[in-house]
């Protein structure tokens, strides 16, 4: 019985004292120290200046002398042949280059009838000429002829009082007399008439001289030209195409011309523009083949696309670089 009760008391004597010794063995914690934030604070020099806003654009590089040249209209042919295409894309060529060769057998056939035309209606010009000398001489003739007649009318009146001459040698007389002086005014018509025939066939040769300028030029037309010198940008026919009048050929743009054209936002429209409208130039910066290049806007578009967030600027000129 009595070792029974001593073994929980000597148990509870042992956690005692092992509370104890870890109790005095426990290391102190120091007390929690709460320190004030520090903020890094960078310091600055600010020195009085003019600065402006800056906006990024995204705009592209074109030429405002850009021409899409077309088939010319033919007076003969509504249609025609491409025969030759000697340039392709993205070539430079010089002002007054050949660019596209078109059908020209129906223009030359043309130019040819029209030339002789010219010859036929100088022609006619000169015949007239001639006839009005003639008719200028005739006169003179046919009036001395009237005269001698009349003079024969006379002496033959005389020579019938005296009963000499019979009835019919004067009735004949008289009207050889009237026939010569319808002669003579019929000659006087064609004569007076003269400017009026000369003036029409002036008129025919002036017409057939500008119909055969025409032919020329619609000759001249088949050669498509380069309106200036640049670059082609793009080729929209082949050697055999047929082509009606108005259908787009190629096009081509001076390179020696070009901006950059941007389109600016409309909540910084009214700035841009007055800026604009005060003189200011308003410079940009642009990054071509990782080069600095430095623009100018000069103007901007003259009306806003339905479709569009904002006005185009042109102009982007370059400055220096």
């Amino acid at each position: 019985m009595k070792k029974i009760i001593i073994i929980p008391l000597l148990i509870l004597a042992i956690g005692f004292g092992g509370f104890w010794y870890m109790k005095k063995t426990k290391a102190e914690n120091e007390p929690i120290k709460i320190e004030e934030q520090v903020w890094v604070v960078t310091v600055v020099s600010v020195k009085p200046s003019a600065l402006s806003p800056t906006l990024t654009l995204y705009g592209r590089v074109e030429s405002p002398r850009t021409a899409t040249l077309r088939a010319p209209t033919q007076s003969l042919n509504l249609n025609a042949t491409v025969i030759e295409v000697p340039v392709l894309e993205g070539k430079t060529v010089k002002k007054g280059h050949r660019l596209i060769s078109l059908e020209d057998n129906d223009s030359i056939f043309n130019l040819k009838q029209r030339e002789a035309d010219i010859i036929d209606i100088e022609a006619q010009i000169e015949i007239e000429k001639q006839r009005h000398a003639n008719n200028l001489s005739a006169l003179k003739h046919e009036e001395t002829l009237l005269k001698l007649i009349q003079t024969s009318v006379k002496r033959l009146r005389q020579l019938k009082k005296q009963k000499l001459s019979p009835q019919s040698a004067l009735d004949e007389t008289q009207q050889a007399v009237e026939r010569q002086m319808l002669q003579i005014i019929n000659r006087r018509l064609e004569i007076k008439n003269h400017k009026a025939r000369l003036a029409q066939l002036e008129a025919k040769r002036v017409r057939a001289i500008a119909q055969r300028n025409l032919s020329r030029l619609e000759l001249a037309r088949t050669k498509i030209i380069a309106p200036f010198s640049g670059i082609i940008a793009k080729v929209f026919v082949a050697p055999g195409d047929r082509v009606r009048s108005g259908d787009a050929l190629l096009s081509v743009y001076d390179n020696t011309v070009l901006e950059v054209r941007a389109q600016i936002p409309t909540r910084y429209q009214g700035t841009v523009l007055d800026a604009l409208a005060a003189g200011h130039q308003l410079q940009a910066n642009a990054l071509v083949k990782k080069k600095s290049v430095f623009l100018q806007l000069n103007r901007v578009s003259g009306q806003i696309n339905p479709d569009s967030g904002g006005i185009d600027g042109h102009g982007f000129s370059k400055v220096h670089s």
